[in-house]
């Protein structure tokens, strides 16, 4: 049951390059030493692709962090986590790694970001401690939308005053409207 069903869920491309499988534990350590390669290649893009991840001016920062997490999460597939050789590790090794990359992430976040956020990252980089990446994705959100209304960028509003009183300079007796001081029977 399990064979036929990893063999049902495969891309349409790749069924047929699978041969069959009675034992299950076969066919998935076939699968896996086939598409389970982990390349110096492939971590190499990903860390460019974190480098190159900026929010475009119309993107919205959830869309935003969103693809950086997707980006992000694949390269912490890839990671090694050191781990301690001694056996009584009372300096909590993994956790101090885990420290560092919430501190990376958080950098690749607020770099990405686009130039109307410039004041929120400053504000963000001078907290000692750095907040995690979560808080500071709040506290841009925020920044977003005091920034919009209905979800839109607001835009320089510029108001004008129209006049739509007659303005009459003939001498059908009424008297002329200053547009000047808004008070009738003057010119300026």
């Amino acid at each position: 049951m399990l064979v036929s069903w990893i063999s049902n869920t495969l891309d349409d491309a790749l069924r047929p390059t699978i041969i069959d499988y009675d034992d299950v534990r076969e066919l998935w350590v076939h699968l896996q030493q086939r598409y389970c390669v982990v390349s110096g290649t492939r971590v190499c893009q990903l860390k460019n692709s974190l480098g190159e991840c900026k929010q475009m001016t119309t993107e919205s920062v959830t869309d935003y962090f969103g693809r950086l997490s997707k980006i992000w999460t694949e390269l912490l597939q890839y990671c090694r986590v050191p781990k301690c050789s001694c056996g009584q590790c009372t300096c909590n090794i993994a956790h101090q790694v885990s420290d560092i990359r919430d501190e990376d992430y958080l950098h690749y976040f607020l770099i990405g970001l686009d130039d109307p956020y410039e004041a929120i990252r400053a504000q963000l980089l001078v907290q000692t401690p750095l907040p995690h990446v979560d808080n500071a994705y709040q506290a841009v959100i925020n920044t977003e939308r005091l920034r919009s209304r209905d979800g839109k960028t607001k835009d320089n509003v510029m108001a004008f005053k129209v006049d739509s009183r007659p303005k009459s300079t003939s001498g059908d007796g009424e008297r002329p409207f200053c547009t000047h001081c808004n008070r009738e029977g003057h010119d300026k």
